[in-house]
This record gives C-alpha cells, structure tokens and sequence, in this order.
C-alpha cells in the first residue's frame, strides 16, 4: 500500500464547469457534442502574486519544440508545457486518475461519422506570443497537417490522423481513417501543443527550439546553456488574472541529493525529485511541502526473444519458462519497501488502477517463490542456473533496484552481471526502432505518454513498435485484440478486450513488471497551490503563487 498522502483540491473553476459530466467523455463515443464550455477557468479571485519560481529538473533540455521532445525530451517536455497551450487539457483526482478532458484552446468539439470525424471550436481572441497575431483555425490546422506531412516525432501518436480542414476562422475538422479510442487522451498531452505557424515558418524547425513562441501562460526569455532556461509571466494570457508569478527559471540538477540540499538552503522552491529514503524526514521539515501524487509509470526487467532474436542466436529467455522463473523470483515488495520506502506499490501489469482492462488477478506473486521458479528452470534445462547481462540506466532509484534484483535471481543461480550507463545511452539501446535492438536482458522505468491504456498496452505488445522486444502476439492472437481494443468507442468492450491481451501476454513474460511508483515534489513551504501530476513532464505552474 502507498503511504497516506496530502489532500488535493482539483484546479478550481474547471472543476465548476465539468466536474458533473464524468470520465466517459474521456473516450467520447457519440454524435453530437461532447462538451461545450460553460465559462473559461481564471485567476480572478486570488489576491496574491509575483516573484520567482526557481525549479529543478534533472536534466538541461534538449530543445523547447513539440515536434521534436515527443522523441524523449522529458526535460524539454517540461519547460514547453508552460509556453504552449494544447488543444484539449485533462483534470485528474489525487490517484492520478484521469477525470475528463477539457476545454483549451478548444472551447468545445463533437465527432461524427462513426468517430471518424472531429470538429472542434477554437477558442477566439488568444494570442500568440512576442507579437504574432491572434491563434486561428488556420494554426491548429496546420500543426496538424504540418505533424503528418512531416512526419514529425509527434506523429508517433497521431494513429489514424489524416488530416485536418479549416472550416472558419474558429473551427476545424479532423479525420481519421479509423475510429481511434485514444484520440483525445492523445493531443491532451505533447501530441497537440500548438505552435504559431508564423513564428514555425520564419524561425525554423531547428531554430525554433532555441526561441520558442506560443500561447501558454509563460513567454521564453533566455536560456543560457548548463546554467538554466527563464520564462517570464505571458500578460496577455487568455485565462484572466494568471499566470501568478512573474517568472519561471528552471536550473537542471541531476543529482537527487544536491537539489535536496538546495531545496532545504532555500536556492530552490520546487525540485522534480527527491531519494525516496528523504521523503520522511522532508514531511517533517517545516519549511517543506512534500507533494506526492500515484504515478502513470512502472519499473520493468524485458527480454529480447522469439522474432527479434538473429538466426542461431541463443539466449537462456527463447523458453518461457525461464521468463516465467524470473516473475516467480523477484521479490517486489521487497522493492517496495527497500528502494522506495513504501512510497510504491507491486505489480505484475502495465496498468494503472483507473485503466480499462485493469485486473486484480494476481498472475505472479509479489513475494518472491523460489520453489516455483527452480521448479520452472529444471524443467527448462537450467537446473544450474546461468549468467546473462541486464542494462540498466544510472538513476539512482534503478542502481538500487537492479542491484536488489540482481541478489534476488542469484538465489535461483541466475547470475546477473549489470552494465550501467548514462540515462541517454540507456535509451540509445532500448527506446530504438525494434531491429536495432542488440540487448538480451534490461532494466528500465517507463512513464506512461497518455491516460489511456492504449498507452500501457500498445507500444509494448503491438509488433514492431518502439517497447516490442520480440513476444508473437499476432499468432496468439493478442495483436488483433490490441487493434481491436482501440479502435472500439464501447469502454465496456475495450475493457473486455484489454483483459484478454492480458491473459495472453502477462503469461509469457516478455516484460517482468516490478513496481508502480508514486510520483513526489518538494516545494517550499511557500509555494502554494502546486499539485504533481502522475506524468513525469507534465507540471502545472500557472495557477501557483508563493506567500510565507
């Protein structure tokens, strides 16, 4: 079980517009409008402001352009959500839920043909950044256009997308080939942050990411390279009265204990992350706020098996049952309790709580049994047991949990020797088309792209996309499930076919599945009305102000 966490209060005047209608608008399956603004969510009210928000990320980005961080630029990801508004935004509860989409840049919208079709209203009078004129039609028209013409990174989630039509100066069209599910979870996050086609075409693709201009709550002003990335208060911001700060510098800081330092001498007021062995001594400092949130994420052992594996090339995990024997072997709440301390949960599923097709069956234990795992090895042929190397990224969480899972297999004679490596390398190996991968055995975390469990599920049992590591799941017939399971609008039936693929795939253990984390944020005790969210590059910091 997690720890007790604070109270949340979900983002005031959105709560009074949508809060009566629900999560089903999040799938949005009937003709005729799905939602239509009652009122725009403001800062009126809030008598207080000003000042700088110094925040820590662990990483320096590596550019501020949506079409480009959707390849993995956590970092970029972050600094980007507070100078470019999307489309359509998401509210969640304190689990982490998603409750429903909301409106935007698009005040309302409304599908037709069977799905086929969306019409959004856009929201009049917004405008760009730095002198650019109003955002139109035209401009969402074109990031969509512009996305799958380009083929740029963020085309990685426009399944179906084929193109958008200004229909007036406010409203467009999108069509898709085929219904598609997930659509709004997906331009809800990086998939749709509109960019200036103005500012695009005469910065430059490249360019544009070292100048970014958008519409969000907060304008670019300066990045100076190793040091930090300033953003100043948008005056003209569309959701009156905020932003409340004036400013936001964000300083990269990789090092867990070195932002914690600086957090408690008062040089920073908000980091990203802290170690997990702090957190209890930061929720009884009474200069610090310790926010914590259940996170859309999961710890993971994944082998390179079956279509991936090159002819005569041999790997002790080509038998299931020695995937199976290392599910049965690793202790996850020993996890739990000695990597996060208690601020985690076990798991065997890509899956969280809220997700369609989340199951309580228990398809592995979260205690380690090493009866049953030897019992799997016998009867494989490695009785003996074996050595093999595992990947690992260097965050300091993963260092420890491998190192405790490394102990844990050894008990079965399964010896592992750990190659770790910077993060960026890390990925380099794994999140790399499915016919470059070269690993037998890693280690990794995974932060979920959308709300959705098209996202859990998709990009890592889905042939030849980015997470398949090699598992046949078009003659168990689980792809076709998949297929099925996104492009049905009936929640009730993708539910039905997500548990399906589960019972198929959580079997043959392609991925061994560890521990769903939650996701924690210290500020200063300063900051007010700051609330995590459960992604990893998702922070809300319009809406926060600071008063001692």
């Amino acid at each position: 079980m997690f720890h007790g966490e604070h109270k949340m209060t979900d983002r005031r005047d959105y709560l009074k517009t949508v809060g009566v209608l629900g999560a089903g608008l999040a799938v949005g399956g009937a003709t005729g409008w799905l939602l239509k603004e009652a009122g725009g969510p403001t800062g009126e009210g809030v008598s207080t402001g000003g000042g700088t928000l110094r925040v820590a990320h662990a990483y320096e980005p590596i550019t501020i352009n949506p079409n480009i961080t959707m390849a993995g630029d956590v970092w970029g990801a972050q600094v980007e959500h507070m100078i470019f508004d999307r489309l359509v935004d998401v509210l969640y509860d304190r689990t982490g839920k998603s409750i429903v989409h909301v409106p935007m840049i698009a005040t309302g919208w409304k599908n037709e043909d069977e799905g086929k079709t969306f019409i959004f209203d856009i929201r009049q009078g917004v405008q760009w950044h730095k002198d650019y004129g109003e955002l139109t039609a035209e401009d969402v028209a074109w990031n969509i256009n512009d996305t799958v013409q380009q083929q740029r990174a963020r085309v990685s989630v426009y399944y179906f997308v084929k193109n958008a039509e200004v229909l007036s100066d406010y409203q467009i069209a999108v069509y898709l080939e085929e219904p598609f599910a997930p659509f709004l979870s997906t331009i809800a996050y990086q998939g749709m942050s509109v960019i200036p086609k103005a500012a695009y075409e005469q910065i430059g693709h490249e360019g544009f990411g070292r100048n970014p201009v958008g519409s969000g709550p907060f304008v670019f002003k300066e990045w100076l390279e190793g040091d930090y990335v300033k953003l100043v208060k948008n005056e003209n911001y569309w959701r009156k009265g905020l932003p409340l700060v004036d400013e936001i510098i964000y300083k990269p800081m990789p090092d867990n204990f070195t932002k914690t330092q600086a957090l408690l001498n008062d040089e920073l007021d908000i980091i990203d992350a802290c170690d997990y062995k702090d957190i209890s001594s930061l929720e009884a400092n009474p200069d610090i706020t310790v926010n914590r949130v259940d996170g859309w994420n999961f710890d993971f052992l994944s082998f390179r098996i079956d279509d991936l594996l090159a002819a005569g090339e041999d790997s002790p995990f080509s038998d299931v049952r020695v995937r199976q024997a290392v599910n049965y072997a690793v202790d996850r709440q020993e996890i739990v309790d000695n990597v996060y301390y208690g601020y985690a949960r076990p798991t065997c599923l890509p899956l969280m709580p809220h997700d369609l097709g989340y199951t309580t069956k228990k398809y592995f234990p979260d205690r380690a049994d090493l009866t049953k795992a030897q019992q799997l090895l016998d009867d494989a042929g490695y009785s003996e047991g074996f050595s093999v190397t595992v990947i690992t990224g260097n965050k300091s969480n993963l260092l420890r949990e491998i190192q405790i899972v490394q102990a844990q297999l050894a008990k079965v004679n399964i010896n592992l020797e750990i190659e770790s490596m910077e993060l960026g390398a890390w990925v380099s190996k794994y999140w790399i088309p499915f016919d470059e991968k070269t690993f037998i055995m890693s280690h990794g975390d995974v932060d979920r792209v959308t709300d959705d469990s098209d996202s859990g599920m998709w990009w890592f049992y889905y042939p030849e996309t980015i997470g398949w590591t090699g598992l046949d799941t078009v003659t168990s017939g689980a792809a076709r499930l998949l297929e099925e399971a996104r492009t049905s609008l009936d929640p009730a039936v993708r539910h039905q076919k997500y548990q399906e693929v589960l019972d198929i795939v959580i079997p043959q253990s392609e991925y061994v599945y560890l521990v769903t984390r939650q996701m924690v944020q210290p500020t200063r005790k300063r900051v007010r009305n700051f609330y995590p969210k459960p992604k990893e590059n998702f922070y809300q910091f319009d809406e926060v102000y600071m008063r001692d």
